[in-house]
C-alpha cells in the first residue's frame, strides 16, 4: 500500500507543470486558435474568476459602448506574433512569468527584432489544483482591470 501511495504521488507531481510551461502552452494555443478557443480548451489554466470576467468581457457586443477590441495574448489584433518565456519568479504559491512578444514574418514582411526586455508578465496562483493564470500585463496595461473597466460599459485607459 505505502509503495502505490508513493508512485501516485510520484507521478503527480511529475505531472504538474510549471508556471512557464502553462504559460507557454496557452499562448502558443491563443496564437494558434484565437482567444475563445483558448478560454474553451485551456479553462483549467486560469482561476475561476479570472476566466469567468474573461469570458463575461468577451461576450461584450462589438460595437457596443465597450467591448473586447483585441488578443490580450498577443496584446493586440494582427496575429503572426512570436513568443519566448524568459524569466519566471516563484514566491510561494504564487509565480510571475515574464515574456517577450513581437511581430513575426507576417502578410510577406519579415520579422520584427526581438525585443531586448520582456513585454508581458504573467501572473499565477497555485489554488490547490497546479498553478493558474489570474493576470495578464503588458506594460502598464492589466487585462484584468481593463476586463473590469469594459464590463461597466466605458473603455479602458
Amino acid at each position: 500500500m505505502k509503495i502505490a501511495l508513493f508512485l501516485l504521488l510520484l507521478t503527480l507531481t511529475a505531472a504538474a507543470r510549471t508556471p512557464a510551461e502553462i504559460v507557454q502552452d496557452v499562448f502558443e494555443y491563443d496564437f494558434q486558435h484565437g482567444m475563445t478557443q483558448t478560454l474553451q480548451d485551456r479553462a483549467h489554466c486560469f482561476t475561476p474568476g479570472f476566466l469567468q470576467l474573461f469570458r463575461k468581457a468577451l461576450a461584450l457586443p462589438t460595437g457596443g459602448p465597450a467591448f473586447v477590441d483585441m488578443d490580450y495574448f498577443r496584446n493586440g489584433q494582427d496575429s503572426g506574433q512570436v513568443l519566448k518565456t524568459t524569466d519566471t519568479e516563484v514566491h510561494g504559491k504564487e509565480a510571475i512569468v515574464s515574456l517577450k512578444i513581437w511581430q513575426g514574418a507576417y502578410r510577406g514582411a519579415p520579422a520584427g527584432p526581438q525585443p531586448k526586455a520582456p513585454t508581458t508578465r504573467v501572473f499565477l496562483t497555485d489554488l490547490g489544483q497546479g498553478y493558474q493564470i489570474w493576470d495578464i500585463r503588458h506594460s502598464k496595461l492589466s487585462a484584468r482591470q481593463d476586463f473590469q473597466t469594459l464590463l461597466k460599459g466605458k473603455w479602458p485607459k
